[in-house]
C-alpha cells in the first residue's frame, strides 16, 4: 500500500509540473529603435524668453520580460520593450517603446504628462513623420506627441522629435515652449 501511495505521489508531482513553451516573441522593430539613442548626451534648449538650458538625455536600455499567456498555463509570451530617461529644465521624463507602442511620460512633481504618437499602435514609425508647424516654427521629418489625457493635473500640449535629433520641440499648454537649440 505505501509503494503504491508513493507511486500516486511521485505520479502526481510530475504531471503537476509544467514545461514553459515560448508561444510568441513580439521584440522592437529594428526600424524603430533608431528613434531612441544608444549613447547619453548633453542638449542645449532655448526657452520663449531667450533662456537657454541644457538637457541630459540618458542611452536607451533595452530589456525581455517573459509574462505568462494566463493563470495556469505553461505558455509565454517575450516581450522586449526600450527605455530612455531624460531631465530638461525642472522636468523628468521617460521615453517608452515595446512592439507597438511609443509614448512618454514626463512630470515636474506637480504635473505629470502622458504624451502618445496620433496613432495608438504602431507598425514603423517612419510611416507618422510629418511635417507640422507649431508656435511659428516649422519641423519637417517629425513625429508629434500630444497630450490625449488631459484629466489631471497637466502642462504639456506636445512634444516634437525627430529621429536624427530626439526632442525638437516642446510647446505648454499655456503657450510656452522649449526649442533645441
Amino acid at each position: 500500500m505505501k509503494k503504491m501511495i508513493l507511486l500516486f505521489s511521485v505520479l502526481m508531482f510530475y504531471s503537476c509540473v509544467c514545461n514553459n513553451e515560448e508561444v510568441g516573441i513580439q521584440m522592437v522593430d529594428i526600424d524603430n529603435k533608431e528613434y531612441l539613442k544608444n549613447t547619453s548626451e548633453k542638449v542645449t534648449f532655448i526657452d520663449q524668453d531667450g533662456n537657454t538650458f541644457i538637457a541630459d538625455f540618458e542611452a536607451v536600455n533595452y530589456y525581455t520580460q517573459k509574462d505568462d499567456i494566463g493563470p495556469e498555463s505553461c505558455e509565454y509570451i517575450t516581450y522586449e520593450y526600450g527605455k530612455r530617461k531624460f531631465i530638461i529644465s525642472k522636468y523628468q521624463g521617460e521615453f517608452n517603446i515595446d512592439y507597438s507602442n511609443f509614448y512618454l511620460s514626463i512630470h515636474n512633481y506637480v504635473a505629470s504628462n502622458y504624451l502618445f504618437l496620433k496613432e495608438s499602435t504602431i507598425g514603423k514609425i517612419d510611416v507618422l513623420t510629418e511635417d507640422t508647424e507649431v508656435a511659428g516654427f516649422s519641423f519637417n521629418n517629425v513625429i508629434v506627441f500630444e497630450n490625449r489625457d488631459k484629466k489631471d493635473i497637466w502642462d504639456i500640449e506636445k512634444m516634437i522629435y525627430s529621429k536624427e535629433n530626439g526632442v525638437e520641440f516642446i510647446l505648454f499648454r499655456n503657450g510656452n515652449w522649449y526649442k533645441r537649440n
